[in-house]
Formats: C-alpha cells, sequence, structure tokens
C-alpha cells in the first residue's frame, strides 16, 4: 500500500482566496434565514465561471454513501476519472478517497459549509488544495438541518489562479 502522506484540516472560511468568498456569498443568496438552501434553488448560471472545479454530490442515507451526480471536468481530467453516478469510495487511490469520506461526514454532521485544506503526495506529484464544501437540501421539510447534497469546489494552492493541471487524458470507471 501506497503512502499518501495525505493530511486535511479545517481553514477558516473567511480567510479563502476571492471565488471562495464568492461561491459562499452565492450560497448565502440561497439561504432561507438559518435553513440550508434547496438544490432545487440554484441557478447554474450564477455559477458558470466555476463548474469546471465544481462537483455536485448526493448524500444517501441508509448506508451512508457520497455519490457524485456532476464531477466537474478540471477535477475528473485532474484525477484521471470521472465519478459520475458513482461514490466517493469508488474514486482512486482508495486511500485518499477514504479520508475525502471522512471529511463528507463531518461536514455531514455539522449541516454548515466547511473548507478543508488537503494535502497529498503522489509521487511524484504533490497536492495542496482548498476544498470548499456547501450544503444543500431537497425539500423545505430538511431545510432546517439535514443535508441531501453538497456542491464542492476546489481550488488548488499550486497555481496562483486556483487552476489544477491535467496530467492525463480522461478515463471512465467500467
Amino acid at each position: 500500500m501506497t503512502d499518501y502522506n495525505y493530511h486535511a484540516a479545517l481553514a477558516d472560511l473567511d480567510r479563502g482566496p476571492q471565488e471562495i468568498q464568492t461561491l459562499l456569498e452565492l450560497w448565502n443568496r440561497y439561504r432561507a434565514g438559518d435553513r440550508l438552501p434547496l438544490k432545487s434553488k440554484m441557478d447554474p448560471v450564477d455559477f458558470k465561471t466555476h463548474l469546471g472545479r465544481i462537483c455536485v454530490i448526493e448524500v444517501l442515507r441508509e448506508p451512508l454513501d457520497f455519490i457524485y451526480r456532476l464531477d466537474g471536468t478540471e477535477i475528473s481530467a485532474t484525477s484521471n476519472e470521472d465519478l459520475h453516478s458513482l461514490s466517493i469510495l469508488d474514486g482512486t487511490p482508495a486511500e485518499v478517497y477514504q479520508n475525502h469520506f471522512q471529511e463528507f461526514k463531518i461536514t455531514l454532521e455539522a449541516a454548515e459549509p466547511h473548507l478543508w485544506h488537503v494535502r497529498y503526495s503522489q509521487d511524484p506529484q504533490t497536492f495542496e488544495y482548498l476544498r470548499l464544501m456547501l450544503p444543500f437540501t431537497r425539500t423545505d421539510k430538511t431545510a432546517a438541518a439535514v443535508p441531501d447534497f453538497f456542491m464542492t469546489y476546489c481550488y488548488s494552492l499550486s497555481s496562483s489562479d486556483g487552476s489544477f493541471p491535467t496530467f492525463r487524458h480522461l478515463s471512465t470507471h467500467s
């Protein structure tokens, strides 16, 4: 088993780069008071300049799982896999995605936006980025506290504009 030297920690939302602040402001506009925003109210036009780095993940409860419903093109090209309609646990390397699963679980339990600072190595590459996780809900009935979806946005700390390099041609899971 490869050691990826994986480390993730919660970061201060207020100290994120401008792109993250913009997305957090948009998310707050969708809220009704202290309730989570409804996914059905999301307008993709609001997010168009960020779409390549956005993923939408659905929360399944029994058993707990996180399913990709949208896997941003920049993210999938960097990871060299399209996880659309697959579990987060189907991602490779498995050790990294198992850690991501735990971060999603922590954010789910908090039912509020989180900003994760992630760093890991996969020879010869080192990846360091911020992942904004914004919870959404499916219905007004659950909007008070229970996320049904996450919109995530990743911002690379290895480039001046937050973009990720494309390492390989995209492949799909079979």
